[in-house]
């Protein structure tokens, strides 16, 4: 810089002594043909050779000597020596500011962007930035094995993807966390809903109250609860005739239904079962014989039908428009009210007490008559494979005990030796120590 400023000066000095060397003294006041000869000092007829003086003062002043005579890049020329342009004062603040860096802080979820490049404390901008904004205030994505996220609570507020942990306690009992339409039951602990898996309600036309009768039941979706139907009256209907040897007919089983009845033999042929006599044919069925009543209860309204051209009445009710106060209703087990009588070729009909109403109630012993309804297995080699009503056997088999025969039973005790074969019935059995196996 000090060799720089001596060059200045000494050039101007050389212009001097050579000008006086050929003009007169008249003419140093105004004239110089050098562009050098332009320092103020000459000018005036001061001419300092003090180089060190300029250049203290400008850098006194505060200046910095820049030999380009600009600020460097990414600076403002704030200030310039009077001495020596060269002498500058160059402020990088004052850049930035002047460009448009005049930001220092930002609001979360903001934060400063774009720095300046020569003043690293003034940005551009803010510049929104959740997910940075959300970490720093400890929300998280991820939960370690066994938590999640609450549902709602605890989310960040700038991103609901970003939560706090928690650890479910689980859902009650037929819930979980899938959708279901089956209504809801509180929480998992992280407020997740507990939807039900299944139908906890009752199916549509039954109730949880028990009105009596024998409308029977049925269980709920989940099976927590028993449904009942609506009331009705007790019948149990008469079974079906068997070991006719005429034919069957269909006929009323006491209840609304049917059941099949025997045909009454006669000695001509084309028998009309349900005629009366005529035709050349016998008819000597009677509404007793056949199940029914003869005659209407009094107070009793009763399905009708024909028996041998007689008119008999069966399902006899009340022909009250509603049920008393009393109950009707007999004891389970028990077959009717007064004027309801059992199958007469089954059994007896035996008063078993009343009903609140004073009807009497009645029990039919189906099973008094059954030992000649149906043979039974006879000989030491026979097994009742099959039992029917009243314990009359209906499936007989014979097992020779001796190895593979023609039926088959299996060892209770699960022996070894015994063979698979088929019965006459395509079913499979076992043959061995004299058992069915039932499988």
């Amino acid at each position: 810089m000090n060799n720089t400023m001596l060059h200045m000066k000494l050039n101007s000095a050389v212009c001097l002594t050579a000008l006086l060397a050929f003009l007169p003294s008249s003419a140093f006041a105004g004239i110089c043909f050098l562009p050098d000869c332009m320092d103020d000092d000459v000018m005036f007829g001061d001419i300092n050779m003090d180089i060190n003086e300029d250049t203290e003062f400008c850098e006194k002043e505060g200046y910095t000597y820049y030999a380009s005579g600009e600020c460097p890049q990414y600076y403002a020329k704030v200030g310039q020596c009077n001495r020596d342009d060269h002498y500058l004062k160059c402020d990088a603040k004052t850049w930035c500011e002047q460009n448009g860096y005049n930001t220092t802080s930002c609001s979360i979820p903001q934060y400063v962007d774009q720095p300046c490049p020569s003043y690293g404390s003034l940005y551009k901008q803010c510049k929104t930035d959740n997910d940075r904004a959300c970490k720093e205030l400890g929300y998280t994505k991820t939960c370690s094995s066994g938590q999640k996220l609450y549902q709602n609570s605890g989310r960040c507020a700038y991103d609901s993807s970003y939560g706090t942990c928690c650890t479910p306690s689980g859902c009650p009992s037929y819930t979980s966390t899938s959708y279901s339409s089956y209504g809801t039951n509180g929480t998992d602990g992280c407020e997740y809903t507990c939807y039900y898996t299944c139908n906890m309600n009752c199916p549509s036309g039954t109730s949880t109250s028990n009105p009596g009768g024998c409308g029977g039941s049925t269980r709920n979706g989940c099976g927590t609860k028993t449904c009942y139907y609506p009331y009705e009256s007790c019948c149990t209907p008469y079974s079906n005739e068997t070991g006719c040897s005429c034919g069957t007919y269909s006929c009323s089983d006491g209840c609304g239904g049917t059941r099949k009845c025997c045909s009454t033999c006669s000695s001509s042929s084309g028998s009309d079962n349900n005629s009366g006599s005529g035709n050349g044919n016998s008819c000597t069925d009677t509404c007793s014989s056949k199940g029914y009543n003869s005659s209407q209860p009094s107070g009793q309204t009763c399905s009708t039908t024909t028996v041998c051209g007689k008119t008999c009445y069966y399902n006899c009710k009340t022909s009250e428009t509603s049920e008393p106060s009393c109950s009707r209703t007999c004891s389970v087990g028990t077959r009717g009210i007064t004027g309801v009588s059992c199958n007469g070729g089954y059994g007896l009909t035996v008063a078993v007490g009343t009903t609140e109403c004073g009807d009497t109630c009645i029990e039919c012993d189906e099973c008094a008559n059954s030992a000649s309804k149906a043979p039974a297995c006879n000989g030491s080699n026979q097994h009742c494979l099959q039992t029917g009503k009243c314990g009359i056997c209906t499936w007989c088999l014979t097992c020779g005990c001796t190895g593979s025969t023609s039926y088959g039973y299996y060892s209770k005790s699960g022996g070894s030796n015994c063979t698979k074969i088929n019965d006459q019935a395509g079913h499979e059995q076992y043959c061995g120590a004299c058992y069915f196996c039932r499988y």
